[in-house]
């Protein structure tokens, strides 16, 4: 039934495609927050660590708006709370950049997304933007958010000869 209505939306109103997806994401990080309040078996302190993607880590930055920023800080640092620890892969800063750097060059009237949006609604001033394209290594972690290197100790698959 879920999957008709998904179906349905993608056909009739491919618009509100943005909406179901960020639910979706919402909905799985609350899974998660949920898992940790009403666990199987008790346990004090948690050893998760959560590695965000581009999208979520500009709403953490809050490079997407007032509510997105609230709504995944709540999340995240709930998760936080019970011992999480929260990183991102050098991959995602590259993304950041190529993301905010597409846009910002773009003229005004032709730039789109939630970004644009919040900098057009006063919830974001773009030298803010502009100063997390230009480093968002440095954003993240002033935000707390660690940036972990990946190693091919992690990712064997990696290696040129593989």
């Amino acid at each position: 039934m879920c999957a008709r209505f998904v179906k349905h939306i993608s056909e009739t109103r491919p618009d509100f495609m943005p909406h179901l997806a960020r639910l979706a994401s919402i909905g799985l990080l609350t899974e998660v927050v949920e898992d940790f309040i009403k666990p199987t078996h008790q346990q004090t302190t948690a050893t998760l660590t959560l590695v965000l993607d581009g999208p979520i880590a500009l709403d953490y930055l809050g490079c997407s708006g007032r509510e997105l920023q609230r709504d995944v800080k709540t999340v995240l640092n709930s998760l936080r709370g019970l011992g999480c620890s929260i990183v991102v892969f050098p991959t995602t800063c590259t993304e950041i950049q190529s993301n905010l750097g597409s846009m910002l060059n773009l003229p005004p009237e032709k730039r789109h997304g939630y970004t644009h949006e919040a900098m057009r609604k006063g919830e974001v001033m773009e030298a803010y933007v502009q100063s997390v394209a230009r480093n968002p290594e440095q954003a993240l972690e002033a935000a707390g958010i660690r940036i972990k290197p990946i190693t091919l100790g992690q990712f064997p698959n990696q290696h040129r000869f593989f």
